[in-house]
């Protein structure tokens, strides 16, 4: 793409993310078709926003995911310092009937930098690097009319459509977990809205880590002592919240997280 398609297009997603409206893609002009351009207009879009960040967050780890969103591997964004609360949190959702997608999230906070390197991490130096883990609870507020509707570089290029990140208290002890195996549950006003577990997100939560690690080193950049780290959503499918739902996501030995959508 060229520097001009690229301003283009990120002038577009700051638009409808400023004027609070959606839209059905990235016109044919400036639209991404690889996911390169993708990770160009996220960029562009990310300076033009100029919020911190405080950590990254993965989407397309699940092979259904990557199907819906004609895309063939995972892809990342990185979540604004603002967005990230402690559970139990209240989380405006600005427009009256607007609905938003609900994700669990098995989130890693990390205790040491990882510097970008010309080698890739081995798993252990990863997990090594890693200080605690929460339950969390995504709460995704998308820009396009479908979210079905566009294809994965379109989404890459949002910024990767990031969430309102509401964490459960730390777990130290994350190592003795058998995160592969972990079950997860969304409830929603008390009831189980939708089911998942570890397995969904390229099959353990640890391997969706070192990929974003070695992925992001790859192309220069740093994981940071501090920052947090979504893997993906667990669930099987996408469930929805509007205003006045409570949600909750049981993580079992990793705990919950709760949010009230007002």
């Amino acid at each position: 793409m060229t520097p001009e398609a690229i301003e283009r297009a990120a002038l577009t997603l700051l638009a409808a993310r400023q004027g609070g409206y959606k839209i059905p893609d990235l016109p044919a002009d400036c639209r991404p078709r690889t996911v390169e351009d993708g990770y160009a207009i996220q960029d562009a879009l990310l300076a033009l926003l100029g919020r911190p960040t405080s950590g990254w967050f993965l989407v397309f780890t699940s092979p259904s995911m990557q199907k819906a969103h004609r895309i063939a591997s995972p892809q990342y964004g990185r979540i604004p310092s603002d967005f990230v609360f402690a559970s139990p949190a209240r989380i405006a959702l600005g427009r009256a009937g607007e609905s938003w997608t609900l994700e669990i999230e098995l989130v890693f906070r990390m205790a040491r930098d990882l510097p970008a390197r010309s080698r890739p991490y081995a798993e252990e130096e990863v997990a090594d690097a890693v200080g605690a883990m929460h339950a969390g609870i995504e709460l995704v507020e998308d820009h396009f009319e479908s979210m079905l509707g566009v294809e994965g570089p379109s989404i890459v290029a949002d910024n990767s459509i990031e969430g309102r990140l509401v964490l459960g208290p730390a777990v130290e002890s994350w190592r003795s977990l058998d995160l592969g195996a972990l079950e997860v549950t969304l409830l929603k006003n008390g009831a189980p809205a939708a089911y998942g577990g570890g397995a969904h997100v390229m099959g353990h939560p640890l391997k969706a880590l070192v990929w974003l690690v070695n992925t992001v080193s790859a192309r220069g950049r740093a994981v940071a002592a501090g920052e947090t780290i979504n893997t993906g959503n667990c669930l099987d499918r996408y469930c929805y919240g509007k205003a006045g739902d409570r949600v909750v996501a049981e993580c079992g030995p990793l705990g919950r997280a709760e949010a009230e959508l007002i």
